[in-house]
């Protein structure tokens, strides 16, 4: 008994979807056009494919109904569509929160700076190894009165730096390019200076921290976000051995920038990071002190 013998022609409601037959196909027997089937035929030839269902194409003309093998039945194949959407939807969702999330969490560092730094909105800052300079645009829409001062010694983060000040219209941001042994700032130009994630990368950290001290006001503050070394990494190309890893030891950073003038006002965690437990170390440069010299009268 040949297979269109054994299959039955079981009604004449259309499918929308069908695998492995094609809807132009003329019926074999008379010519005719197709029409999908949309009940599963009740007749399996192979026990192993209980699971699975046989579709037929039915001929208007003369009824014969020939198999189309598709995977599961309509109404499966239906939730599994519908288990597929929700999966690209709940992919989509996590995507979205976790750009939403990014971004918070971009939002959220750039109020924790103003808030250590003790900004207002007529403040200076500089922002030392800007990158891209996304903060140090973040940070000037919070001061428009102020100055933010975006360093970096690439020449090509210094073109982009430029790009997303022209995108941001940021006209309170002034770029400068620097140089590995200093900030090539103005002297006693900033109330604040932040170097997030830089200093681990200094090739040398005297010159700089020199440069630094000299760069912020009298009583003005320096916030060192930054890690300590990672296990089983090499440090940057050039830095001092001392640093042990990628990374640099706090007690590394109090040393050197102390040794300069600075002042450690606090250490506190810095959660930017859910794989790398970063530090924020607040530094201080002290009030010039007046020394009175009382003159006795000869």
């Amino acid at each position: 008994m040949t297979e269109e013998a054994k299959l039955i022609a079981l009604g004449t409601n259309e499918c929308s979807y069908f695998i492995g037959a094609e809807r132009t196909a003329p019926c074999k027997r008379c010519g005719g056009s197709w029409q999908q089937h949309n009940k599963p035929v009740p007749y399996v030839t192979d026990p192993d494919l209980a699971s699975r269902h046989q579709m037929g194409l039915q001929c208007y003309h003369c009824l014969t109904v020939y198999p189309v093998d598709i995977v599961i039945h309509g109404e499966l194949d239906l939730r599994r569509r519908q288990s597929v959407y929700s999966l690209a939807l709940a992919v989509l969702m996590t995507v979205v929160l976790l750009a939403t999330g990014i971004a918070v969490a971009a939002d959220s560092e750039v109020d924790h700076i103003v808030q250590i730094l003790g900004l207002k909105p007529d403040s200076r800052v500089a922002d030392v190894g800007a990158g891209s300079g996304e903060i140090s645009v973040a940070i000037a829409s919070r001061g428009p009165r102020g100055i933010v001062y975006s360093t970096e010694v690439d020449p090509k983060l210094i073109d982009k730096i430029r790009d997303n000040l022209r995108k941001a219209r940021a006209p309170n941001v002034i770029v400068i390019t620097g140089r590995a042994d200093d900030t090539q700032l103005p002297i006693d130009c900033c109330d604040g200076i932040f170097l997030r994630k830089v200093y681990h990368h200094l090739t040398n950290p005297a010159a700089m921290d020199r440069s630094l001290y000299r760069s912020v006001r009298p009583d003005g503050r320096l916030a060192i976000i930054d890690f300590e070394p990672l296990p089983g990494t090499r440090p940057p190309a050039g830095v001092p051995a001392n640093r042990s890893g990628h990374g640099v030891p706090k007690r590394i950073v109090e040393q050197e920038l102390t040794a300069v003038g600075f002042e450690l006002l606090k250490t506190i965690d810095w959660p930017i990071s859910s794989t790398v437990k970063h530090y924020c170390m607040l530094f201080r440069k002290p009030r010039a002190t007046l020394v009175l010299t009382s003159l006795n009268p000869s």
